[in-house]
């Protein structure tokens, strides 16, 4: 009979935790194939606050830590944010009490629980951004501006990306100004672009990367 006990102890044990085990199993299943679809983008920045950005590819919990160093050394973690299928799993994290002209530097990352485990979460994508002057102070401020990006079969490739953006980053503004067009999802992106090389025909086509 005690041997009989014993069993069935075991047996109810088991039963007991098998819920948790299978929680414990679900979760990290869920943040081993969580992934960022889409990047980060950041904006709305003002000289306290910006806006953190970012969509996932199924329900999980957005987090988003930030810090002055980019060691990270003193970081400060935002509350996350549950993104669901009402809003296509994306989420937006607003930091504020920010120091004005003052560069952050900043991680995203997913988890399935909101408490975060770092066992169970997703590969973190790290950023940067820089406030904006404070409205009493006085200082130069230096912008880029475009629009019409891509079409016509033109689009960006997977080794070179867009050849525009690095020309812009090597100005170092402060922003962007899109004036729109920014994509043409109307138009596909053949293996051969329909443009030759500067200097060849105008409709002669040439080999490109496979574009993204």
């Amino acid at each position: 009979m005690p041997r009989l006990r014993m069993g069935v102890s075991l047996l109810l044990i088991d039963m007991f935790l098998l819920p948790y085990a299978f929680h414990f199993c679900q979760s990290a299943q869920i943040a081993d194939v969580a992934t960022l679809t889409h990047g980060i983008a950041r904006g709305d920045v003002t000289s306290h606050s910006v806006v953190i950005w970012s969509r996932a590819n199924h329900e999980v919990y957005l987090h988003v830590a930030y810090d002055r160093s980019p060691d990270f050394s003193q970081l400060k973690t935002a509350w996350p944010i549950f993104v669901t299928h009402e809003s296509d799993y994306t989420g937006q994290v607003m930091l504020t009490g920010l120091q004005p002209s003052t560069r952050y530097y900043y991680r995203v990352w997913l988890t399935a629980e909101p408490a975060g485990n770092p066992l169970e979460q997703s590969t973190m994508t790290q950023g940067s951004f820089q406030t904006a002057p404070d409205d009493e102070s006085f200082e130069p401020v230096a912008f880029v501006f475009g629009g019409d990006l891509g079409g016509q079969g033109l689009c960006r490739q997977k080794q070179t990306a867009y050849a525009i953006f690095t020309s812009m980053a090597a100005l170092k503004p402060d922003f962007f100004v899109a004036n729109g067009d920014m994509i043409y999802a109307d138009d596909g992106c053949p293996p051969e672009r329909p443009l030759a090389p500067l200097g060849a025909g105008a409709d002669e086509p040439h080999n490109s990367p496979p574009p993204v």
